[in-house]
């Protein structure tokens, strides 16, 4: 993924960058940036619509997955300030595609929602590849994010598999953290 976000010539004008070189952030003007032609995915020019999701459904959700990090590891975890830094570093990127007061350019959409992976502490990772329940209910929420992409045929059903997957793994007390994802992917 590293390889990837770093070989792509549009990465430093993205946003997503701002997380990992805080200096060019003064440097970002989106509105003036237009994608390259033939430099971008089918279906995927232009300027991406700001999501139908709205700021205080996400806003609830996400605090209440705060609340299940908070509850679930002791501040003296390292797990917890893991998982608290992935979760702000997801809401970021909730902020920057969903509540923009300016939409993004949808070639942004792919360094914004990968960069996520990218930055993600690597104990969390760990956690994930180990279904801990809370990295599997974290997860779910980049799932949401990358239905975003979903008219892009490579990636297509990725969020609805993702999700439905999560939740043939998680046990009666995290299902229901499941519920927000799962009424955005319409999988209810």
């Amino acid at each position: 993924m590293r390889s990837i976000l770093e070989a792509n010539n549009n990465l430093s004008t993205s946003k997503a960058i701002s997380e990992v070189q805080p200096q060019q952030q003064q440097n970002i003007n989106l509105q003036e940036h237009e994608p390259e032609p033939g430099n971008s995915l089918s279906g995927y020019n232009g300027l991406k619509q700001n999501s139908k999701i709205s700021k205080d459904h996400y806003s609830q959700s996400l605090n209440e997955l705060r609340i299940l990090i908070e509850n679930t590891f002791p501040s003296t975890d390292a797990r917890y300030s893991a998982f608290i830094r992935a979760l702000e570093l997801l809401w970021s990127r909730y902020e920057l595609i969903i509540d923009a007061t300016n939409p993004i350019l949808s070639s942004e959409l792919w360094p914004q929602i990968f960069s996520w992976l990218y930055l993600l502490p690597n104990i969390v990772s760990l956690e994930m590849q180990q279904r801990h329940p809370v990295a599997l209910v974290l997860f779910s929420y980049f799932a949401v994010l990358l239905q975003e992409l979903d008219s892009v045929w490579f990636i297509q059903g990725w969020s609805s598999h993702i999700v439905r997957r999560i939740s043939n793994d998680l046990d009666n007390f995290h299902s229901p953290f499941l519920s927000w994802p799962r009424m955005r992917l319409l999988l209810v």
